[in-house]
């Protein structure tokens, strides 16, 4: 599946809401909704299905 930029995502280890902000080679980059939070998370479109279905990330 193909993660447009401004999809939303919760990551639920971390109870925090990221948003696909643009792509890194074969990476979503993914950056907190929270202003205070700088760091960037990157995960590949495969890395992500595989996290749903594990239930670790929903799509908001």
């Amino acid at each position: 599946m193909k993660y447009a930029k401004g999809t939303l995502l919760t990551l639920k280890g971390w109870k925090e809401n990221y948003k696909v902000v643009g792509k890194w080679h074969d990476a979503c980059v993914l950056a907190s909704e929270d202003p205070r939070d700088t760091e960037i998370v990157m995960y590949t479109e495969s890395e992500i299905e595989e996290e749903i279905a594990a239930g670790r990330i929903a799509i908001i």
